[in-house]
């Protein structure tokens, strides 16, 4: 799935991070702000806890765990209606679906749980613009139609892979200092969170409503201090803007370049500096 901040191009250095430290076999991973999964899904622990606070994502990965073949069902059933259609009925038939994702009975969206919502979602995903994910303030996926004549949305042998996988791991909607709560010393956390934005104008923490704010960086360091105080190993993905540069400025900060994928232009999608943050030495100390 494609997701706006994913990992899959940054595999290499973060797992080669992880492996100086972290045992597969004996300890246990977690990853708050899961989105894509590419570290996870190459990493392979032996046990790990995931989350994010998107109930749609969360939803779709755990229908991909425990109903593999209906997720594959309605996900077919969705290509299949989209493909035959003409442009302008396509453009329709999103707005349809978006829509549905969207309705509302007592605050609840009651369409983003179940195997369904999981092929909405996923749906949405594949046909929305540039693969990204975004909600409004009241909560409300709103990214326009990507104009995509045809849509492939699933892989047979990739869903199965996936679900057999995500068996062993436990996979929660909540914030991410819940999850990491019960980590133990040896374990280790992988955070990627929003990013800090490196302009007044470069900023898109809008995944979710709750971050239309601006994601509390500040907060997060506070936890990979007192996490690292606990002989847990922490690894952060983030900006090279200013304020992550003076808020880890006591750990390890390996800098990487990034490219950004949902610019609508070239200039947009050039390669950036980020960084790969650690707390490795102050916990072997």
């Amino acid at each position: 799935m494609k997701w706006v901040g994913g990992k899959r191009q940054l595999q290499v250095p973060i797992l080669r991070k992880i492996d100086e430290v972290f045992d597969r076999e004996n300890s246990t991973y977690y990853e708050p702000f899961f989105g894509g999964g590419a570290i996870l899904f190459a990493l392979e622990p032996r046990q790990s806890y995931i989350s994010d606070i998107n109930s749609g994502l969360v939803n779709l990965y755990n229908q991909v765990k425990d109903h593999p073949d209906k997720v594959k069902f309605e996900l077919k059933r969705f290509e299949t209606e989209y493909n035959k259609l003409a442009p302008v009925e396509q453009l329709s038939y999103f707005l349809n679906v978006r829509a549905e994702f969207n309705a509302k009975v007592d605050s609840l969206f009651v369409n983003r749980q179940g195997v369904k919502g999981a092929a909405s979602f996923l749906f949405l995903n594949k046909t929305g613009f540039n693969g990204m994910y975004r909600e409004n303030a009241a909560g409300e996926f709103n990214i326009p139609f990507g104009k995509r004549s045809s849509v492939s949305l699933f892989d047979d042998s990739n869903i199965e892979s996936v679900s057999n996988l995500l068996s062993s791991v436990d996979i929660k909607e909540q914030p991410y200092n819940e999850t990491v709560a019960s980590a133990q010393p040896g374990d280790l956390v992988y955070f990627d969170p929003p990013y800090a934005p490196l302009t007044k104008t470069s900023s898109f923490e809008g995944y979710n409503s709750s971050n239309l704010g601006g994601f509390d960086q500040s907060a997060l360091r506070d936890l990979v201090d007192d996490l690292t105080s606990k002989k847990v190993f922490c690894l952060v993905s983030n900006s090279s803007a200013q304020i992550i540069e003076e808020l880890y400025k006591e750990y390890s900060m390996e800098p990487l370049k990034a490219s950004r994928a949902i610019s609508a232009s070239a200039q947009g999608r050039k390669a950036v500096k980020e960084y790969l943050i650690d707390n490795f030495s102050q916990v072997q100390r």
